[in-house]
């Protein structure tokens, strides 16, 4: 992947089986020639203002995050007043700019656990460019440069066969714009929690954008400027390919979540050669050997299960580190560019790590009122759940009492399995969950935390979806709430986490204790200079 990206098809060789499986399930067209063939479905005013009130039980009522949010970042995000505006708007603009709206009511909230998610069939298809972007020596003569390219065929193949991109060519202009002005201009519409995963966030727009999210690219093509190593400098006007699920189309429903999303963008340009495979599929690792010793580095790509249950996953690893990785001086957990997935997955991982009945999970709490009250109703029956609303609501309070998802003897059933140094190695694409382990650990003081950025991307949340009360009740409407068409949802922050410090993860994320810039190495070596530094701080810790 490392080698000149020639468009020639002819020169494809053998591909993965990633690949494979996307021959059947996706088909890829110029956005040019299907642009005409993606419609949104038309509504009448009142559909819209149904699809408004029901963002306002959602936003007004279960996020959990408003009261912060607007603490945080001012009056100008606050969702009520903006559906307000929209709703007497309805009769001078179209669909599109209905659509547009909503979805930027809800990014402007700076929580990419609450989501605007798009009518089906528009939401089964991606927009592609050819390339993905990474930004090295941050900081002081920080570049953005190439940093992995699609070698799929179907899409090659859609093409200019003059293109001439390579791994670690610098991306100086994009749309006609320079990347300060561009995000400028995107930043409202992104939803990163904080600066650190707004950037990370707008260069994967760069590359990958998504209709279950986002309206298409209003252009059929991007001209984009890059460097050269040599300082020859290099322009082009590249074609968006567009990508059909075909399951997706088929049906009109997918799994839509954040997580899933951002792991669609990691089998696309995420690659990590040389690894060892396991039963689970989100866990992988290797040893690498260095001048500074032997070390393990241990991958979670999210924190979804794929094959096997929880319980078994966390046997999986540690076995793994009983065995395989038992004779290493050091272990590197990479979670970069991991979206999240199952909160109990990632905390019953902590326990192998510390001492046995030292292990404490993190709390949650969600907001008291009436709407919440019925949204109870709907989908739970855990006593300890109502009982915490209940006694929340006879002392007054805004929150819950704090409630634990995952079940603190269940954290503390295995004993210690590694018991060398650990540094967790993230960025701010490490999310949700993702944060969630992050925190756990360095709280619980069993990792240091090193960073490509100085914080995670700060989701510090248990997700929930409005569509939960008729897949739980069987009913199209259930009081206050009603059933969206087209398989319209609204993706909300439910439960907010609280760390053991007694802090939130929402908006700060979590702060690295190392900072571990990329270099150009790293981009076209597989991290070779990151994991080198990460080696000589394992090796001093253990002294």
């Amino acid at each position: 992947m490392f080698k000149l990206f020639s468009i020639l098809i002819s020169l494809i060789s053998l591909f993965s089986v990633v690949n494979v499986h996307a021959e059947s399930e996706f088909n890829y067209q110029l956005l040019k020639d299907r642009r005409k063939t993606i419609k949104l479905p038309v509504y009448d005013i009142e559909t819209k203002k149904m699809l408004i009130g029901q963002a306002r039980l959602v936003l007004g009522e279960l996020y959990v995050h408003r009261e912060m949010k607007l603490k945080q970042f001012g009056k100008k995000i606050d969702p009520l007043p903006k559906l307000d505006s929209l709703e007497k708007s309805l009769n001078q603009i179209n669909d599109e700019e209905f659509h547009k709206q909503m979805s930027d009511i809800f990014y402007l909230q700076r929580d990419l656990h609450t989501i605007y998610y798009l009518p089906m069939p528009y939401g089964c298809y991606r927009n592609l460019m050819p390339f993905s972007i990474n930004e090295i020596n941050k900081g002081i003569g920080s570049k953005l440069v190439v940093s992995s390219l699609i070698d799929i065929p179907e899409f090659l193949q859609l093409l200019p066969h003059k293109l001439d991109i390579e791994v670690g060519d610098e991306l100086i202009s994009y749309d006609g714009k320079s990347l300060r002005r561009l995000l400028k201009d995107m930043e409202a519409t992104i939803g990163g929690a904080n600066g650190e995963a707004l950037r990370r966030l707008f260069l994967d727009e760069l590359s990958f954008q998504v209709q279950t999210v986002r309206l298409m690219p209003k252009n059929d093509e991007v001209k984009v400027v890059f460097k050269k190593k040599n300082g020859k400098m290099y322009s082009a006007s590249i074609p968006w390919i567009n990508r059909g699920r075909n399951s997706c189309i088929k049906t009109h429903t997918q799994n839509s979540g954040r997580s899933e999303i951002l792991k669609e963008f990691n089998q696309l340009f995420v690659t990590e050669n040389e690894v060892e495979t396991t039963e689970e599929p989100i866990v992988t690792w290797k040893k690498i050997k260095n001048e500074h010793g032997h070390f393990g580095v241990l991958y979670f790509s999210s924190f979804e299960p794929e094959k096997l249950i929880i319980s078994k996953i966390v046997t999986l690893v540690d076995s793994l580190l009983k065995n395989e990785l038992s004779q290493t001086d050091g272990l590197i957990i990479d979670l970069r560019n991991n979206p999240g997935g199952q909160i109990p997955l990632g905390e019953r991982l902590i326990q192998l790590f510390g001492p046995k009945n030292n292990n404490e999970p993190l709390d949650f709490v969600f907001n008291v009122n009436q709407t919440n009250g019925d949204f109870l109703s709907y989908i739970f029956n855990e006593q300890e759940i109502f009982d915490s609303f209940n006694e929340a609501v006879r002392l007054g309070k805004k929150y819950s009492l704090p409630l634990n998802i995952t079940e603190r003897r269940i954290m503390n059933k295995l004993d210690q399995a590694y018991t060398k140094p650990v540094i967790v190695f993230n960025n701010a694409l490490c999310y949700s969950t993702c944060d969630m382990f992050s925190a756990q650990m360095q709280d619980h003081g069993y990792a240091l935390i090193a960073g490509e950025d100085t914080t995670t991307g700060a989701g510090g949340a248990n997700v929930l979806y409005h569509s939960m009360v008729f897949e739980f009740s069987g009913l199209d409407s259930y009081e206050p709430f009603k059933k969206l068409p087209d398989q319209i949802d609204f993706g909300f922050a439910w439960r907010q986490a609280i760390r053991r410090n007694g802090k939130l993860i929402e908006n700060v994320g979590v702060k690295a204790d190392i900072f571990i810039p990329t270099t150009l190495n790293d981009v076209q070596n597989n991290s070779a200079d990151q994991y080198l530094k990460l080696s000589k701080i394992l090796k001093h810790l253990s002294l």
